[in-house]
């Protein structure tokens, strides 16, 4: 008897230890090694003393499906400058045709912040969001991550470069219109999370039904 309770103590522990041990999967990453990206950049985007507001976007394909978690991003804002809110987006690709580049299309999550921008002169990290609510990918669509600023008169944050000379398209933007899209020499550095949509590991309610299950066994086999 005690010998049976013990092992569906086992497998209810092991069944709760499994469930919770579910990590993110990085389904796309150009960071290099302790999120390391260049000190250099062509990318930057914010609202100009004329008043045309500039908005960057750089494209990525996931490597798997899943609902987005967490996303790295190497924004930093100009040195001088106080201006630091921000939104960040993610959008999917607009269907164009075969000779047309992919462009940008429907957002699929969006968010702003203020107060995390570090000065791009500084060695600091890129940005950690923890995502809420994020939409899920598809292993192999081509996705963009789209940042903008509109709190300061003159350009206010930048992109940083990857250092793993990852390359791919970035679009510069105004509202209503692409002023550039262009393969870029290097891309934009970034890391997208996700948790798997599809996974072994069981919910918590398919765990409550084994763990009484479990239970309905141990009855049985006392009243025999």
């Amino acid at each position: 008897m005690q010998h049976l309770k013990g092992r569906v103590a086992v497998l209810v522990l092991l069944l709760f230890v499994a469930a919770s041990a579910q990590a993110s999967v990085i389904v796309f990453d150009n960071l290099g090694p302790d999120d390391e990206c260049s000190t250099s950049s062509m990318g930057w985007f914010g609202t100009t003393v004329g008043g045309v507001e500039y908005q960057i976007a750089t494209d990525f394909v996931a490597s798997a499906t899943g609902k987005v978690t967490d996303i790295w991003a190497a924004l930093f804002k100009d040195y001088g400058l106080m201006g630091n809110v921000f939104t960040l987006s993610l959008h999917e690709t607009e269907v164009t045709p075969p000779d047309v580049p992919p462009l940008p299309g429907a957002a699929l999550w969006e968010e702003t912040h203020s107060d995390i921008l570090s000065y791009w002169e500084e060695d600091s990290s890129p940005i950690h969001l923890s995502v809420v609510d994020g939409p899920i990918l598809e292993a192999g669509e081509r996705y963009w991550l789209w940042a903008q600023t509109t709190d300061s008169p003159n350009i206010s944050a930048t992109w940083r470069y990857n250092v793993l000379g990852d390359m791919g398209y970035r679009a510069e933007i105004v509202p209503g219109s692409y002023r550039q899209l262009w393969p870029d020499q290097v891309r934009y550095a970034f890391r997208i999370g996700v948790e798997p949509v599809e996974s072994a590991v069981p919910e918590p309610a398919t765990i409550s039904l084994l763990a009484l299950g479990g239970l309905g066994l141990l009855r049985r086999r006392k009243r025999r």
